[in-house]
This record gives C-alpha cells, sequence and structure tokens, in this order.
C-alpha cells in the first residue's frame, strides 16, 4: 500500500508539471521571427508606431523579432526590399506606386495613413491669403520630389507657378526668398511655426482638403514573401497596428524614445517638435474605436493612379487588387 501511494504521489506530481507546461505560451518555448523592417526616412516621431511595438514587447508577442532600419540619405527603403535586405518596408503610395509600375516586385499589404499631410504654406502679411494668390509666385518644394500632388493642385485651380528646388529646409521661405513652401504638417510646418512665425498669419493649403488626398505611408512586402508568409504578414501588421494605438497612448515615452535615436544617429532633437509630429500622425492615421484600419481607400488609390499618370510618373494603369492585398480584415 505505501509503495501504491508513493507510485500514486510521483503520478500526481508528473500530472501536475504537465498541466503547468501547458499552460505556458507557446511563445515562450519557441524562437521568435527575426524581421527587418527598413523605413524610409530618418529617426522621428512618424515612426513611432513601430517603435513602441518594439519597446513595448507588442512584435514579441506575435512571435517576432524585428529590427528597423533607417534610410534616406545614403539608401532607400525600396533597394531594400528588392536586395532582400528587408522583409518590409514603409514608404509614401505615390513613391511605391511609381516604383510597381516600373515592374518592382511590391505589394501594398497596409495603408498605415489615411489623409495626405503635404500642404502648401504661405503667409498672410505677404499676400498670400487664397488659391489665386499663388498665381506667378514663387513655390519651394524639395529636391528629392513629390511634385505631383503640388502640381496637380496648381493645375486643378489655373495657378501657374514657378516652383524652385530646396533641400530639408525651410530657410529660404523664412527670408522671402519665395512667396510660399511646400511641406508635410508633420515636419517641415512645425520648423516654420517654431521660427517664431504666427500660427494666425500662415495660410495652409491643404492639398488633402481640395480634392486630392493621396495618403502617405504604408506598409510593404514583396509579393513572393507574401505568398509564402501570409500570416507572418497579418501578425506584423497587427503588431504594428497595436504599436501605434500605444504610441498616441504614451505620447510623452513615445517622443523620449524618438529623441533618444536621433540623439544616438547623431541628429539635433527637439521634443515640441516631436511631440507636433506625433500629435499629427495620429490625425491622419485616424485611429477610430482604438482601432486603425489598415486597407486603402479606393477612391484615394484611382486618384493617385490619374495624378501619377498625368504626372508622367506612370505609364500605364495598375490595378487595385493587384496593387493592394489584405492580410487584415
Amino acid at each position: 500500500m505505501k509503495h501504491f501511494n508513493k507510485n500514486l504521489s510521483k503520478s500526481f506530481l508528473l500530472l501536475l508539471t504537465m498541466i503547468v507546461f501547458s499552460m505556458i505560451p507557446l511563445q515562450s518555448t519557441t524562437t521568435l521571427k527575426k524581421i527587418v523592417l527598413a523605413v524610409h526616412w530618418q529617426p522621428q516621431a512618424q515612426f513611432a508606431g513601430y517603435y513602441a511595438a518594439i519597446t513595448k514587447g507588442i512584435y514579441k508577442k506575435y512571435g517576432l523579432d524585428v529590427t528597423i532600419r533607417h534610410t534616406g540619405f545614403k539608401d532607400n527603403a525600396i533597394d531594400y526590399l528588392k536586395n532582400g535586405g528587408a522583409q518590409f518596408i514603409t514608404h509614401f503610395l505615390s513613391g511605391a506606386m511609381e516604383e510597381y509600375g516600373k515592374g518592382v516586385d511590391l505589394k501594398l499589404i497596409a495603408q498605415v495613413s489615411h489623409k495626405s499631410a503635404l500642404t502648401i504654406a504661405g503667409i498672410k502679411s505677404r499676400g498670400i491669403k487664397q488659391v489665386s494668390n499663388l498665381n506667378n509666385k514663387k513655390i519651394a518644394i524639395w529636391q528629392a520630389g513629390f511634385r505631383e500632388l503640388p502640381q496637380a493642385f496648381l493645375k486643378k485651380y489655373n495657378i501657374n507657378a514657378e516652383f524652385v528646388p530646396v533641400r530639408s529646409t525651410v530657410n529660404l521661405f523664412l527670408l522671402g526668398g519665395v512667396d510660399a513652401q511646400v511641406v508635410m504638417d508633420y515636419n517641415e510646418l512645425n520648423s516654420i511655426i517654431f521660427s517664431g512665425i504666427d500660427e494666425d498669419d500662415l495660410t495652409l493649403f491643404k492639398i488633402a482638403d481640395y480634392g486630392l488626398n493621396v495618403p502617405e505611408d504604408g506598409i510593404y512586402c514583396s509579393s513572393d514573401f507574401l505568398e509564402k508568409n501570409k500570416d507572418l504578414c497579418a501578425k506584423f501588421v497587427r503588431a504594428s497596428m497595436e504599436g501605434w494605438l500605444a504610441a498616441f497612448e504614451e505620447k510623452s515615452e513615445s517622443v523620449d524614445y524618438c529623441l533618444r535615436l536621433k540623439r544616438k544617429s547623431g541628429q539635433s532633437a527637439n521634443y515640441a517638435h516631436q511631440l507636433r509630429m506625433l500629435n499629427t500622425m495620429e490625425e491622419i492615421i485616424a485611429p477610430k474605436d482604438g482601432k486603425i484600419d489598415p486597407k486603402l481607400n479606393k477612391a484615394s488609390f484611382d486618384i493617385a493612379v490619374q495624378i501619377m499618370k498625368e504626372s508622367g510618373r506612370l505609364k500605364k494603369d495598375i490595378l487595385y487588387d493587384d496593387f493592394f492585398k489584405t492580410v487584415v480584415k
């Protein structure tokens, strides 16, 4: 009887051990999938959601070990996708459509922003109060491109203006060397405001409000990677959207992390600028009821195709269902 009780105790302990181990999440005993995300610019709050998904363990919760590569100075995110250096990239919709039209193997799997941040800024006291005031004026714009939407805007209102290429600063505009400047609401506009220009003296022509809404940031991967890793792609998108919600929930923490990244990369870091950037990202990503919709709006896609074809950057039509693939519903 004593021997029987001893065996029974061992069996009970073995059963208890099996139950305990079965309750441990599978994730803790499996290897995380290593992923590289190449974002299309240097560290800033424009990418705060992806940073939060890393720092708060959200990617790991989905079984992903994500490393972020910043591009924009000597390389670009598209190259990472083409050479296999990254499984996922972020990119502007218009730029990705152009690359797709050239034959680059990519698929949009999540349209993160839903409203274009492109704006033409002018100053009331210098005579820029309405669209017609831009006629025969000089407008600063980045050398890197992004002319399609501003050009479409000017064409729509029969405005004849001269684009003046500049680098990434707003100095020429501030000094009066040009009459207006194309800016991103979350970036260069902040630089203008923080330079001391009275916001009430600014005239802002937000391109999206004039029937030309072509949103920017989205998540892309190759069609081959998507075909072989549909579940992984869905996990990455879900985790990234959760990361954005976390970034908006803890803005001070998110901005502090962005500042650390910027300083680490040798860039100047300004808390107010990055906080305003994060607030603007929340506006254009537009979460609703605690969720972010990763679907590309068909109307925005159609507008983008039309503008890209008229500008000559897209030689032929591309199909919505070929370009955008739903991985999260």
